[in-house]
Parts: structure tokens; sequence; C-alpha cells
């Protein structure tokens, strides 16, 4: 998981959405989601959300979401600054993209810990 990690950072714009989609791919699998972010994958993410590709911003969103349905992760998610790129990607023209920023707020807004930073940030 490192390596994908690692290029998460890459310079190399074709291969951030697979990199991305890889992670989300592996973050629908309970057992990864801790381990992925241990291994520093979501500062990255959080950046690679506000990516002008469609694309790569979509890739980097779900990853998200399926990240923030872990309750041991939700409120890492918050602190780490997840709140204002989601709330970006509302208004993002592409309806894919705009699903999945609103699942991940909905479901970051289920722990009461999450609810005031949310409405302060969003």
């Amino acid at each position: 998981l490192t390596a994908c990690v690692d290029l998460l950072s890459s310079k190399h714009e074709l291969v951030l959405p697979h990199v991305a989609g890889v992670l989300r791919n592996l973050t629908v699998i309970d057992a990864y989601q801790i381990k992925i972010v241990q291994d520093g994958a979501l500062a990255p993410l959080i950046a690679l959300m506000s990516n002008p590709d469609d694309d790569i911003a979509e890739q980097a969103v779900t990853t998200i979401r399926n990240l923030s349905a872990n309750p041991s992760l939700d409120v890492k998610l918050v602190m780490d600054g997840v709140v204002p790129p989601l709330v970006n990607l509302l208004r993002s023209p592409n309806p894919a993209v705009q699903e999945q920023a609103i699942v991940a707020v909905r479901n970051l807004s289920i722990n009461p810990k999450n609810k005031v930073r949310i409405v302060k940030e969003g």
C-alpha cells in the first residue's frame, strides 16, 4: 500500500486517476481503510479532490467517501481538513463528483462530534 500512497503525489497526471482508483477499490474493504490512512494517504487524497481533472477528483472523493463510512476514521477525516474540499465539490458541474461528495458529508455528519465542524466549515 505504501507504494500506492506514494504515487498519490506523482507529478505524472496520467498516474493519478489510476492510483486513486486502486485505493478507492481497496477502501471498500474495512481491513484496508485504517492501513491506508496510517500509510499517509489522507493528505494527498484531500489535495487530489481539488484537482481540475474530474476523473482524478472523482476517484479521490470516492475514496474519501469510502473512508468516511468507517466510524473509526470519521473524526480524523474532519480534523484533517476533508470538509472544505467536500463542500467545494458539492458545487462541481459533474453530478458523479457531487454525489460522492454529498454521501461523504452525510457519512461524516452521523457522528455528533462532526456536526458542528461541518456546519462551521461548510
